[in-house]
């Protein structure tokens, strides 16, 4: 028969484990909430690169149409 633990070894076997899942899950919590920051973060540099691309094609656009009405370009 296996030697018994007695109630103190159990309790703090028990806590240690409680104690080593918490701290898993406190990183794993502190992981996702960087991983939410980069997302926004992404989604703010894709919607201001949106933006820039639609300024440079109207400037393209206009550059060309004066060229044009200067007979640079036919």
């Amino acid at each position: 028969m296996p030697p018994s633990l007695s109630d103190s070894t159990a309790v703090t076997i028990n806590l240690k484990w409680a104690i080593g899942i918490l701290a898993m899950l406190m990183a794993l919590a502190s992981s996702s909430g960087v991983l939410l920051y980069q997302v926004h973060e992404l989604s703010s540099q894709v919607a201001q690169m949106h933006t820039e691309q639609t300024k440079n094609r109207e400037s393209i656009i206009a550059l060309t149409s004066t060229l044009q009405g200067q007979g640079v370009l036919k």
